[in-house]
């Protein structure tokens, strides 16, 4: 899945798979990743401020 650069704010992602998910730049800014599998997923350059990822 290519999400580079995709403004995901506010998104509720939480139980989807993103593995090997391409991140790059996306703006993962108050996303709820809670139980949101990201196993070798791209997440350089993603803005998280205050991100919070747990299981």
């Amino acid at each position: 899945v290519n999400l580079s650069s995709a403004n995901l704010h506010l998104a509720d992602l939480s139980g989807v798979s993103l593995k090997g998910a391409n991140l790059r730049g996306a703006n993962l800014h108050e996303a709820n990743l809670r139980g949101t599998s990201l196993k070798e997923a791209n997440l350089r350059e993603a803005m998280m401020p205050d991100g919070k990822i747990s299981d």
